[in-house]
């Protein structure tokens, strides 16, 4: 598997990891939480933009 295609799974991983705690988050109440799954979505963001770029430069 290629660099950046990994890099992009983990990514989309990531993200999905972070909406679940944002989403845990407001259904408890938890402030905490949903600004470390926000802040989890962002890397996964970053991550698949690295992929990106990865891949344009042939990775």
């Amino acid at each position: 598997m290629k660099e950046s295609t990994r890099d992009k799974i983990k990514g989309l991983a990531k993200q999905a990891k972070g909406k679940v705690e944002v989403v845990a988050g407001q259904l408890v109440g938890n402030l905490r939480l949903k600004v470390r799954g926000a802040a989890h979505q962002e890397e996964g963001k970053v991550q698949k933009r690295i992929a990106k770029l990865k891949k344009a430069r042939g990775r």
